[in-house]
């Protein structure tokens, strides 16, 4: 049964897939306005169910391969706008696994009123040990040796990723943001912006500080005199001014701090099931307390989920492990063992660090120690949220 079910689930994928390449080069097809009694949206075979099976129906209607009553051509009219396209198909799709609904499928951005008052938590100064120690189940040896870092600047944190809700917002009212590069794994506007390069993270942090009248973090110089904008956030070179009042990417230190929130162990939450046994299960229902507090391959929904839908951590941060890897300002480098105050990473290097772990990764990649390498221009289940110092 398990099996069946799988092979099913990935069939599914893979016909939403095609959908989304398909549907770029597919004429719309025009639908008749909806009327009050077009009320089947999604259910275009008119059995009483919405199933993969009116997908597949809704589809062949803009391929002009099956001739719709005037009711299915309203039902495959998935999102309401006129259109009969390959994107209602794909929206159908997306309703058959739960994650979206033919009244808000892919959720059209209607952007709220410019007031950025993000939800964020106080993180104090502190010290804590980063890294692994080389006892810890699923670990690699770029996570030690362990170290005690101090940061003397305490911060504040967003509670979540960036949505896409924020990105469009912000997108409303500062029109050199990129468009949102989020993918259809995370299709509603409370989902996480996903596929977010490292330089669009940071144009996004020195645009959010300009809206809410904060002095920018990020600069092409070292005397930060020329802040990084529209014009140069793909080339850089850039610099970070950690004093300044605007918003930025965590360090890598700042991040594992936070996530761990006063705790030692694995993860900021116990699961008792996690060992070097089941460091790459992805059963649903094999970590009892992780799965409540984290979004990876053990229980995922067929993408990210809507931001903040689990457990916090000891310090209200939501989605800390999982959902979407998080970008840090760091790049990629090696470790010492040497007590360190305020590390900020390497001057130079390949890779920008990303921790939490994504909905695609195993259980060993949402450990607090974990990081990840990851291109600067990569896209991928990477997101971002973004801290403020407070001095």
């Amino acid at each position: 049964m398990t099996d069946h079910f799988f092979c099913r689930y990935f069939v599914l994928i893979f016909f939403a897939l095609c959908v989304s390449w398909i549907s770029a080069a597919l004429p719309a097809t025009l639908a008749q306005t909806p009327t009050p009694e077009c009320i089947h949206h999604g259910d275009v075979n008119l059995d009483g169910e919405i199933t993969a099976s009116d997908a597949q129906t809704s589809f062949l209607i803009t391929l002009g391969l099956f001739t719709p009553t005037f009711e299915q051509e309203c039902a495959a009219d998935c999102n309401a706008d006129g259109d009969v396209t390959a994107g209602d198909a794909q929206m159908i799709f997306l309703v058959v696994l739960g994650m979206a609904n033919c009244s808000d499928p892919l959720a059209t951005p209607t952007p709220t009123p410019a007031v950025f008052e993000l939800d964020v938590v106080y993180i104090a100064p502190g010290s804590f040990i980063q890294g692994s120690p080389d006892a810890e189940p699923c670990r690699w040896e770029g996570e030690g040796p362990q170290h005690q870092v101090t940061l003397t600047r305490g911060f504040n944190m967003m509670t979540t990723e960036v949505t896409r809700q924020l990105w469009a917002d912000l997108a409303a009212v500062q029109s050199s943001l990129p468009t949102d590069p989020s993918s259809e794994f995370s299709p509603s506007m409370d989902h996480p912006a996903d596929q977010v390069l490292w330089y669009e993270a940071i144009l996004f942090a020195n645009l959010l500080s300009i809206q809410n009248g904060m002095t920018q973090c990020y600069y092409s110089d070292e005397a930060f005199t020329a802040p990084i904008t529209s014009d140069d956030y793909l080339y850089g070179p850039f610099f970070c001014n950690f004093g300044a009042s605007g918003y930025r990417l965590p360090t890598e230190a700042e991040w594992e701090y936070a996530a761990r929130a006063g705790t030692t162990g694995i993860f900021s939450c116990e699961e008792l099931n996690f060992s070097g046994a089941t460091c790459f299960v992805c059963a649903p229902g094999s970590f009892t307390t992780l799965e409540q507090h984290a979004v990876f391959c053990a229980n995922y929904p067929g993408g990210a989920a809507v931001s903040g839908s689990k457990l916090q951590n000891p310090w209200g941060l939501f989605d800390i492990h999982g959902n979407l890897a998080e970008w840090c300002w760091d790049w990629m480098s090696d470790y010492t063992a040497d007590p360190i105050i305020d590390p900020t990473g390497a001057a130079t290097g390949f890779n920008r660090i990303a921790k939490s772990g994504a909905w695609t990764g195993y259980p060993s990649t949402v450990r607090s120690a974990w990081r990840g390498p990851a291109a600067p221009d990569s896209r991928s289940v990477i997101g971002f949220r973004l801290i403020q110092t407070v001095p």
